[in-house]
């Protein structure tokens, strides 16, 4: 299903005041079915797994970098939610969140902050404090009587869905969604009651459980943060357009105070397109606080099998995403014109899991002179790299960053990136010639460009948006 299309459908519903009637409790309807049927479409299959990595962490090299800036300490308290599924890296051994994790180790020597989730690894990184038995005396006994018009007007909006969104999404499941953004609004209100933060900052707010800690943060008067954690394009389908031009205001509750974006492209996306929001989400160019952990060696790779590949212009990098079309044949008949190319081949956390299918999957397509890349993060594997191939995934900022150039093959990638697809550094293609040729144009290029400073996220920059 194309994203513009369903991007598409979202603006016209919501540009009808009918859209935002539908309500249970007081609680808007529409945004749980938005969000579900984004969910739904979205269907990644597998589920999330750890790259093994040789990555370790020197605490010298970010004593230096926090020195080298003027920033006072504060008794400013802040609360990092950190998610079960963010935990995609290994540091020292030890399960890492790259984004919130990242952010603890920044800002614990200035801020009074705090660390939670509300599920048990014991095997963290960082200091975090697990609230999973708080939430569960909360789930008990937990129930929803939805009376005859308020089931009615769930009926309704789902029937506005056209068939090929509908996606197997019923009634029950919407009532499910809000019952769990009940709980969690419950939870996170004793939460933030007992840490009395100022502020709170998670990733990925669009899960009826953080939608409830950002209804629990509003009502208690908190700033409520949330960190990018993936590409906001142009027409993604929860970060752009939304319409709140006839919503009631009560729909706010359900949404971060704050986005802080990784560069300015980004911000700006959300300030164009999400309409009727400017006196109630603010957007701030944070930086992204991975990047900048790799970037500066805080965070470094000490593998010997990442130290032991030569940096060569004929690598050329697939970075697969967890769909059934993320490798058109014409990509496997283009890789294959060139004999000297040697094609590393990169799985989606989700399909750690299932590298063996991979291998069949890509050996029936033809696929030559690959090898499958699961062992080091991605960033000391973009050293590497001269060319990275990918169907729209987020690795695609990652590697513009570095100055690796990136074909993007999925019909959804125009949508997704929009004025991104610069034809510099960034290129869409989706038939076999164009992409042979440009291949071509590529091979004999310099892998590495000069960043534009305004593109490198600083320290101080960071510290300044708490």
């Amino acid at each position: 299903m194309r994203q513009d299309l369903l991007v598409d459908f979202f603006r016209r519903q919501e540009s009808q005041p009918e859209c935002w009637k539908s309500n249970v409790l007081g609680v808007p309807v529409w945004p749980f079915v938005r969000v579900q049927v984004y969910f739904n479409w979205r269907s990644k299959s597998g589920v999330p797994s750890v790259f093994r990595s040789g990555l370790r962490y020197d605490p010298a090299k970010l004593r230096g970098l926090q020195s080298a800036v003027s920033h006072p300490s504060s008794n400013k308290r802040i609360l990092f939610i950190s998610r079960e599924d963010g935990l995609t890296d290994l540091v020292d051994n030890k399960l890492y969140d790259r984004f919130i994790s990242s952010l603890y180790l920044l800002t614990n020597a200035t801020f009074d902050v705090s660390l939670v989730s509300v599920f048990h690894k014991k095997d963290r990184f960082d200091d975090c404090l697990d609230l999973s038995g708080l939430l569960n005396t909360y789930a008990k006994d937990v129930s929803l009587r939805v009376n005859k018009t308020d089931l009615e007007s769930i009926e309704h909006l789902l029937a506005e869905l056209p068939s090929e969104f509908r996606l197997d999404l019923r009634p029950d499941t919407v009532i499910e969604k809000i019952v769990y953004f009940l709980l969690s609004r419950a939870f996170w209100s004793s939460v933030f009651e007992t840490k009395r933060p100022d502020l709170a900052v998670t990733t990925c707010f669009n899960t009826p459980h953080l939608m409830g800690a950002c209804a629990a943060a509003h009502s208690q008067g908190l700033r409520m943060v949330d960190l990018q954690h993936g590409r906001v394009g142009y027409s993604h389908p929860i970060m752009s357009w939304w319409d709140f031009r006839h919503a009631p205001q009560t729909v706010f509750s359900l949404f971060p105070s704050e986005f802080w974006c990784w560069e300015r492209q980004n911000a700006e996306n959300i300030e164009k397109t999400w309409l009727g929001f400017s006196d109630h989400i603010t957007v701030k160019v944070f930086g992204n606080p991975w990047g900048y952990m790799r970037r500066n060696e805080v965070i470094k790779d000490e593998s010997t099998e990442s130290s032991d590949v030569l940096p060569s212009n004929q690598i050329v990098m697939i970075a697969l995403q967890p769909i059934e079309d993320s490798i058109p044949q014409f990509v496997v008949d283009g890789l294959n014109h060139f004999e000297d190319f040697e094609v590393w081949v990169r799985p989606h956390p989700h399909q750690l899991g299932s590298i063996s299918d991979i291998q069949a999957k890509l050996s029936g397509m033809g696929l030559k002179n690959f090898v499958i890349r699961d062992r080091n993060d991605l960033y000391s594997e973009l050293r590497h790299v001269g060319v990275l191939v990918t169907a729209f995934s987020t690795v695609a900022v990652e590697a513009q960053s570095l100055g690796i150039p990136v074909i993007l093959t999925h019909q959804n990638a125009p949508v997704a990136f929009g004025d991104a697809i610069d034809e510099k550094t960034i290129f869409y293609c989706n038939r076999g010639e164009d992409f042979t040729d440009l291949l071509t144009e590529l091979k004999g290029t310099s892998k590495r460009l000069e960043l534009n400073s305004d593109d490198v996220t600083t320290l101080a920059q960071m510290m300044s948006c708490f």
